[in-house]
């Protein structure tokens, strides 16, 4: 589980940038009300307890847990608490809730295109499967999350630890890194590459510097 926290939170922003699909654009109202970054909460409150050993609840309860966050961890929590504690369920869960093992991804756009539904999952699936048989270096996820830095914005009365702004810019070098990490075929890099930077909207976005020639290039090898 620590993999998983500690993987969505260096590669969050490229997460949700990929996650935009045929959108020019990430949806303010989502991103900061439906789907809620996580990776500064994550860093300011788990990976400084990142040398403890600590079970699946003690982890859990340093977590943010918020169902509209980004990766919601809510369904986890209460599956894990309710199987040693009674009480819980009693009291602090609804009597029609289905108790799930799971975690949620809410990244903040909707699609009703069958092709990026596909590259979505396809997406999920591997980078989860890369983190817990650890693809990941630690050093190197370490090297990411120490290094970032977050804007505070009042959005709606409350603070957020991120303008959307900054999760739309395109940061091709940690994308190809990424899929390098999770993938293990050059069709899902490129599928997931086209995604990431918009090609699917037969638009180049704008804050892609060089020619197209040389993004083309870039993109297969």
């Amino acid at each position: 589980l620590k993999k998983i926290l500690k993987s969505w939170s260096a590669y969050e922003n490229i997460i949700y940038r990929f996650s935009i699909g045929k959108w020019s654009h990430l949806r303010f109202d989502a991103i900061h009300k439906y789907a809620i970054p996580i990776a500064r909460d994550y860093k300011e409150m788990v990976f400084q307890h990142d040398n403890e050993n600590l079970n699946y609840l003690e982890l859990l309860k340093l977590v943010v847990l918020r169902r509209c966050s980004g990766l919601n961890l809510q369904n986890l929590y209460d599956y894990l608490k309710a199987g040693i504690d009674e009480t819980y369920v009693k009291y602090f869960l609804s009597d029609d809730i289905v108790l799930k093992d799971t975690l949620e991804v809410r990244t903040p756009n909707a699609t009703l295109d069958p092709f990026i539904w596909q590259n979505n999952v396809n997406f999920m699936i591997k980078f989860f499967l890369a983190a817990v048989n650890g693809k990941f270096d630690d050093e190197k996820l370490n090297e990411i999350i120490n290094n970032m830095e977050f804007k505070i914005k009042v959005v709606y009365g409350n603070e957020h630890n991120l303008t959307y702004e900054s999760y739309e810019k395109i940061d091709l070098d940690k994308a190809l890194e990424l899929a390098d990490i999770i993938f293990d075929n050059n069709l899902d890099k490129i599928n997931f590459l086209k995604q990431y930077i918009g090609l699917f909207n037969n638009e180049m976005p704008d804050n892609i510097k060089g020619d197209k020639k040389t993004l083309e290039k870039k993109l297969i090898f």
